[in-house]
This record gives C-alpha cells, sequence and structure tokens, in this order.
C-alpha cells in the first residue's frame, strides 16, 4: 500500500509540474510528458488496472494511428527517406497513449482540484507582474534582461510569455473567483488581476494572445453569470491603461496589427489572383489609394498571414483527401507548382490540420469537437446559479478548449510539442470532468 501512494504521488507531481514545463522548455514538455506514461504505464500494470475509454479517447487515437500511419507511408515512397523520420512518425503514437492515461489517472487516483488550481495559478500570478517589471527596468526579477525590445520574463528569447498567460490565467481567476467568494474586496481584487493579465500580455506583444485573453473573459464571465460588473471595471481600467501608455515600439507593433486585420480580406483576394496569374496591371486596379509605394507589391507587404492562408488553401486542393502528414507542410508547399508564400507552418489549427491530416483529420476533430460541446450543453451547468469546484474546474477548461478552437485566429503549429501536448491534456480531463459532473447530477 505504502508504495502505491509512493507511485500516486509521483504521478501528481508530473500533474502538477505540467505548466512549469512550459516555461522551462520544449524538452521539460517532453520529458514530463515521458515520465508521466512511463510512471502511470507501470502503476497500471503493477496493480492489474483495466484502462477505461470513451468515444473522445478512440477518436483521439484512431487520429493518431492515422497520422503515424500517413506519415511513415509518405516517407517511404521517397527514395532517399530520412529514418530519423519514421522514428518522429512512430512517437507521435505517445499523444493517444497520454490523453487515455491522464483520463484514467484522474479516474483511480484521487486529486486535490484546489491544490491543482493553487499550482496552475502560481506560474500566471508570478508572470503578470514579472512581465511589467522587466517592462520598467529592463530586466526581471531575477535579472533576464529584455530581447531586443521584447518582454519575455522567463521565457528569454522566446515570444510565448503571453500565450502562456492566456492558456493558464483561468486557473488564477477561477480560483480567485472560487476562494474569495463572499470575502470583503473580492471584487476589486479579481479585477486589479484580471487588468494585470491584460497588461502583462499587451507588454508581451503577443498580439493575438491579448484579443483571445479579451475574448476568453467575456466567455468565461458569460457563462459563469456572476461578477459581471468586474470585467467591465477591468476593461474600462485597461482601455485607460492603454490611453496613457506612451507611443513607443510596442504600441506601433499594435497599430500593425490592426492595419494587417483591415486589410487582410482584400490582401488574401489579391493574393490569390497572383496566384492566379492574374496580370500585374489587373492587380493594380484593386490596390487601395492609400498603397503609394511602388517598390512593393500590395499584395506582398503586411505580417504575411494573408499571404500564408491563400498559399495553405492551394495545398489543402492539392491534398485534400488523405493530407501530406506530419512535416509534410514546407514539402508540400514547396512542391507546388504555384508560386506559393511558403511558412514554417500555415499559422492556423484548422488549415494546419487539413493540410497535414486531410479530410480524416478533419471529420475527426470536428467529432471531437462536436461532442464536447454537445456534452457541455447537455450538462446544463451554465444555468446554474452557484457552482462547485469541480463544475467551476470544468467550466475553466471548456473556455481554453473553446479558445483553442477557436476558428479565426492566427496560430503556432497544432503539432508541435507544446501545442500538442496542451492541447491533448485539456480535451483529456474534459473527457473526464464532464463524465465526472454528470454523475454528480
Amino acid at each position: 500500500m505504502a508504495n502505491k501512494i509512493k507511485f500516486e504521488n509521483l504521478i501528481k507531481f508530473f500533474i502538477y509540474f505540467f505548466p512549469i514545463s512550459f516555461i522551462i522548455g520544449n524538452s521539460a514538455v517532453n520529458i514530463n510528458v515521458f515520465l508521466l506514461l512511463l510512471i502511470s504505464g507501470l502503476y497500471f500494470l503493477i496493480y492489474k488496472i483495466n484502462l477505461k475509454f470513451n468515444k473522445i479517447l478512440i477518436i483521439l487515437s484512431a487520429l493518431a494511428l492515422y497520422l503515424s500511419l500517413l506519415s511513415i507511408y509518405r516517407i517511404l515512397s521517397v527514395t532517399d527517406h530520412n529514418t530519423d523520420e519514421i522514428f518522429k512518425a512512430i512517437i507521435h503514437l505517445r499523444y493517444p497513449l497520454f490523453s487515455i492515461f491522464l483520463y484514467n489517472i484522474f479516474i483511480y487516483i484521487n486529486f486535490d482540484i484546489k491544490k491543482i488550481m493553487y499550482i496552475y495559478s502560481l506560474p500566471v500570478f508570478i508572470l503578470i507582474f514579472d512581465l511589467p517589471f522587466q517592462y520598467l527596468f529592463g530586466f526581471n526579477i531575477v535579472g533576464i534582461k529584455a530581447q531586443s525590445g521584447y518582454f519575455n520574463s522567463f521565457f528569454f528569447d522566446e515570444k510565448v510569455a503571453g500565450g502562456f498567460i492566456l492558456s493558464f490565467q483561468y486557473f488564477l481567476i477561477g480560483g480567485i473567483l472560487y476562494f474569495l467568494k463572499n470575502k470583503k474586496f473580492s471584487e476589486i481584487f479579481q479585477a486589479f488581476i484580471i487588468v494585470l493579465c491584460l497588461i502583462a500580455i499587451f507588454i508581451s506583444q503577443n498580439k493575438m494572445s491579448l484579443l483571445l485573453s479579451i475574448l476568453g473573459l467575456m466567455i468565461f464571465y458569460t457563462l459563469y453569470k456572476k461578477n459581471l460588473r468586474t470585467l467591465l471595471l477591468s476593461f474600462f481600467v485597461f482601455t485607460m491603461f492603454l490611453i496613457i501608455f506612451p507611443n513607443n515600439k510596442i504600441k506601433e507593433n499594435y497599430g500593425e496589427m490592426i492595419n494587417n486585420i483591415k486589410s487582410f480580406s482584400l490582401k488574401t483576394k489579391l493574393f490569390s489572383m497572383y496566384l492566379d496569374e492574374v496580370p500585374l496591371e489587373e492587380l493594380e486596379k484593386e490596390y487601395p489609394k492609400t498603397h503609394k509605394t511602388e517598390k512593393q507589391y500590395y499584395h506582398g507587404i503586411g505580417s504575411g498571414h494573408a499571404q500564408i492562408f491563400a498559399s495553405s488553401l492551394v495545398i489543402i486542393k492539392e491534398n485534400s483527401i488523405l493530407g501530406t502528414g506530419l512535416k509534410g507542410y514546407m514539402k508540400a508547399c514547396k512542391r507546388s507548382e504555384k508560386k506559393l508564400w511558403c511558412s514554417t507552418h500555415p499559422h492556423n489549427y484548422y488549415l494546419d490540420i487539413a493540410i497535414i491530416s486531410g479530410l480524416p483529420g478533419i471529420i475527426l476533430i470536428s467529432t471531437i469537437i462536436f461532442l464536447i460541446v454537445k456534452k457541455f450543453l447537455i450538462s446544463r451547468i451554465y444555468k446554474k446559479e452557484n457552482l462547485d469546484l469541480n463544475e467551476l474546474f470544468y467550466l475553466i477548461l471548456i473556455v481554453n478548449f473553446t479558445i483553442i478552437f477557436f476558428p479565426f485566429k492566427s496560430s503556432g503549429s497544432f503539432f508541435t510539442t507544446n501545442n500538442l501536448s496542451y492541447i491533448i491534456f485539456i480535451i483529456s480531463l474534459i473527457s473526464f470532468f464532464q463524465e465526472k459532473i454528470k454523475k454528480i447530477e
């Protein structure tokens, strides 16, 4: 019995360590996932625990198996194939194993949800103070300096601090809502933390994370049905902050984002015409009057997202049925006969899924989204006046899930270690808590 408790405590440690591993880096996430799989696998084997499954886990497993087999097929179809790529395609199967083990870990091991909330909130709490500190003094609380005008806190030269806050801030905000409810000055403290989260993300210059944070807060407080005035107060204070914030490189970057959003539709149209080899004279007729430079074509300037998205749609058409397989985006982009704008990835999860896994991947992912949304609507917890801790935790997971699969956003690659590990983590916990909530009812 003592050894079993030691096993369980070790497994709990790796679950608690999950957000910290993202701060340390990609290798730490890989090691954490590997050790969690190893220790929990031994735990299930030694104590002869029968693993349980549900529809979501089965669909995730089917998607991962399809991707691995497709990738191996694509690799072997090339004469000078790399054996390392085959190995990477095989170890992609760790992700369905990760989801199955996570689901069963929460079934068979008793977790203190309060402790998870506290631990997952702590790094966010530190970051929302540390990023403004680094902006004001040029270095953070442990002496890490700003990198070329960017403020990344403990992430050094990786521009992901805002994305990390976005991914875990709802554990902090939800924890404050639950643990300080009915306390004096609770709403003011909530507003203070929300404003700090928004300011920290703003300073990190992770522009899409800021927009998604605002969207996520609106969704969270709408579903929670309480303290809407706290959210309104937070948005008001943050707006005042933006007004008085000095005009510098940070504000210029956000100004460029607004300009790119305004011109996105036109640039996409023009670049698609360019790909279809429409004469330059015809393209120039569509240029806005504000475009006065003759050295740069209007359809080729800006952040590049419009051009990448238009190029990605071409790749999807050329690989629509099966998909390219893992690591196949760049190869497919360069292989196309059209003059595509190639990047490291399509910068949108849905485009990435469609390119890499084709029609089967889109169908399987859409089915997962449908099942999760359907079960959330059936649970009707968004209609309850008072949520218990499990219900609040489930709601936080749903908000994170909504942000992950919000279609109109630019993003990193869906299939990178960090992103896919986080996505699998959220989906697996949702699949557990939606069953737990159902039992409570």
